[in-house]
C-alpha cells in the first residue's frame, strides 16, 4: 500500500471513531450496484464525489469515487437525521408498568424539544402523533388503568385483579434478570416466583413463565457442559503457565489467582447462608460446575412433568373466582370452586384452600348485612324527638300528661256523684270531715312519679316505648277500680 495512502487512510480511521453515528446517513449507490451505506458526503463536485464511510463495526474510512460511476446519492436533512438517533434512544411502545412520570420525561425531555427545533416538517409531525398517542397513554396511568402484556386493563378490572397484576410484577423481575445474562440471580429469584411462601403457581403468569424458564434452562444446561468439558484443558494451561513464570511475574500471578479464588468462595458462602438453590460458578471449580448442571437438569425434569393445560385451566378458573369475590357474587364463587376440587392439582391446594376461606368470609358477611336490613325493616321504632328533649323525656312527658288528665275524669266524676249523696240526705247531717276530704283528695291526685335523670342505652327504646303505651291503660283501669272501692266505703 502506498505510504501516503496508508496515512490517509488510518487518519480518517481515527477520526471517524469520533464521529457521531447519526451523521453518517447518505447512501451512495454505484452503478456497478455496489452501495455506501451510512456515509457522509464531504465534497462533491462536478467530476467527482468524496465521501466517508464505515468499512466494518465502527472503521470509518474516506473514498473518492468519480461521479460517472455513480448511480444516484440520497442525502438526508438534519431532522430525518435527528430523528433517526432520537428513536434509536427511545423505548417505544412505552414498557408495562410504565408510571406516569416516566411518559411525562419522554414527552417533555425528549419530543417536545424536536418539534420546537424542527417546526412544520415532516418529522415533527410524526413525533407529534407520537405524543399524542403518549398522552392519552399516560392519561389512562393517571386514571389508574395498567398496562399488562401490552393490553390495558381498566383501574375497575386492576382492582378485581390485584392477585395476576402482583405476579405479572414478580415476573417481569425474572423475566430482566435471566433476559440480561444475570442466570444465576434471576432463577433463584424464579424459585420464590414458583415455591416461595408466596408463590404464584395460581396465576396465568406462572403458566405462561414456564416456557421461557425450561428454555433459559436449556441454554444454561449447554453452557456448563462446555464449562466441564473446558475444565481439565484450562486448568492444565493454567498450570503450565505458572511453571513458565519467574519472580517477580510468579508471585504476581499467584496472587491473582488466590484473590480470584477467595472472591468465589466468599460467594457461595454467602448463598449457602442465605439458602439459594443456585449458586455462582467458577470455571476452575469442576464439582461446582457438576451441581450445578445437576440443579439444571433436576429443575428441567420438574418443570417437564408439568400439566400446563390443566394447569391453565385451573388458574383461569381460579381468577374468576377472585372475580367473583370482588364482585361480593358468593353463589358465583362457590359454583366456580366445585370445578376446582373435582380435578384439585397438588400445586394449588394451598390457594385453594384461601379462597374457601375468602369466600366463607364472604358469606359470613352477607348473610350479617341481610339480618341486619332485616331487622331494620320491619321494626319501626318511633321517633319521640322534640323540642330539643330525648324519645325517653318526650314519650315520658306523654305518659304523665296522660296520667293527669285520667286522674281529673276519676275526680271530677267522684265529685258529682258525692254532690248527689249529699243533696239525697237531710240537712241535719254531719259536715263531712276535713281529714277525710283531704284524704280523698289525695287519693284523687297521686304524686306523679318522674323519669329517671340516668341515661338509658339505644337498645331499650323499643322497650320502653312498648311498657309506657301498655302501661297507660292498666294505669287508667286501676285508678278507676280504686275510685269504685272508695265509693263503696262511702256509702
Amino acid at each position: 500500500m502506498n505510504p501516503l495512502n496508508y496515512s490517509r487512510s488510518l487518519l480518517w480511521t481515527v477520526a471517524g471513531l469520533a464521529l457521531p453515528g447519526a451523521l453518517l446517513a447518505d447512501t451512495i449507490i454505484m452503478k456497478d450496484g455496489k452501495k455506501y451505506e451510512n456515509a457522509k458526503v464531504l465534497e462533491e463536485t462536478v467530476m467527482t464525489v468524496r465521501f466517508d464511510y464505515i468499512v466494518v463495526g465502527k472503521i470509518h474510512d474516506e473514498k473518492v469515487e468519480q461521479k460517472a460511476n455513480v448511480a444516484q446519492i440520497i442525502k438526508q436533512r438534519p431532522e430525518e437525521m435527528e430523528w433517526k438517533e432520537l428513536k434509536s434512544k427511545l423505548t417505544l411502545p412505552m414498557p408495562d408498568m410504565t408510571p406516569a412520570d416516566r411518559y411525562e420525561s419522554t414527552i417533555q425531555d425528549s419530543l417536545r424539544p424536536f418539534v420546537t427545533k424542527f417546526p412544520g416538517t415532516p418529522e415533527a409531525k410524526e413525533v407529534d402523533a407520537l405524543i399524542k398517542e403518549l398522552q392519552a397513554e399516560k392519561e389512562k396511568v393517571t386514571s389508574g388503568s395498567l398496562k399488562i402484556d401490552g393490553q390495558w386493563i381498566s383501574a375497575e378490572l386492576a382492582k378485581r385483579d390485584e392477585r395476576n397484576i402482583e405476579a405479572f410484577k414478580a415476573w417481569a423481575e425474572v423475566r430482566d434478570l435471566l433476559s440480561s445474562g444475570k442466570v444465576v440471580e434471576g432463577l433463584n429469584k424464579w424459585l420464590g416466583f414458583r415455591k416461595g411462601a408466596d408463590n404464584y403457581v395460581d396465576t396465568l403468569h406462572y403458566v405462561k413463565s414456564v416456557p421461557e424458564v425450561l428454555k433459559v434452562l436449556g441454554n444454561y444446561e449447554a453452557q456448563l457442559r462446555q464449562m466441564i468439558a473446558d475444565q481439565p484443558i484450562l486448568q492444565r494451561r493454567r498450570d503450565d503457565n505458572l511453571k513458565s513464570l519467574v519472580e517477580p511475574d510468579l508471585g504476581r500471578v499467584k496472587r491473582a489467582i488466590e484473590q480470584e479464588q477467595n472472591d468465589y468462595k466468599q460467594a457461595l458462602a454467602e448463598a449457602n447462608q442465605m439458602n439459594r438453590e443456585w449458586g455462582p460458578t467458577y470455571k476452575y471449580d469442576i464439582k461446582g460446575l457438576q451441581d450445578a448442571l445437576k440443579t439444571v437438569l433436576e429443575e428441567k425434569a420438574e418443570l417437564g412433568t408439568l400439566d400446563l393445560k390443566k394447569l391453565q385451566e385451573q388458574a383461569e378458573i381460579i381468577q374468576a373466582v377472585r372475580h367473583y369475590i370482588a364482585d361480593r357474587n358468593a353463589e358465583g364463587a362457590a359454583t366456580a370452586l366445585t370445578k376446582i376440587e373435582k380435578t384439585e392439582l397438588r400445586e394449588l391446594a394451598s390457594h385453594v384452600s384461601l379462597l374457601k376461606t375468602d369466600l366463607n368470609k364472604l358469606k359470613a358477611d352477607i348473610s350479617k348485612n341481610k339480618t341486619k336490613e332485616r331487622i331494620t325493616g320491619k321494626v319501626n321504632v318511633p321517633d319521640f324527638t322534640a323540642g330539643g328533649t330525648s324519645r325517653i323525656d318526650a314519650a315520658m312527658t306523654k305518659a304523665e300528661s296522660g296520667e293527669a288528665a285520667a286522674s281529673a275524669t276519676l275526680d271530677k266524676a267522684g265529685k258529682e256523684t258525692l254532690k248527689k249523696e249529699e243533696s239525697s240526705k237531710p240537712k241535719a247531717a254531719a259536715p263531712v270531715d276535713d281529714k277525710d276530704s283531704s284524704a280523698r283528695g289525695k287519693t284523687a291526685q297521686r304524686p306523679r312519679s318522674r323519669p329517671s335523670s340516668e341515661p338509658v342505652e339505644e337498645e331499650s327504646d323499643l322497650f320502653t316505648t312498648i311498657l309506657i303505651y301498655g302501661g297507660l291503660p292498666l294505669l287508667a283501669v286501676l285508678g278507676f277500680l280504686m275510685w269504685q272501692q272508695k265509693k263503696k266505703h262511702n256509702s
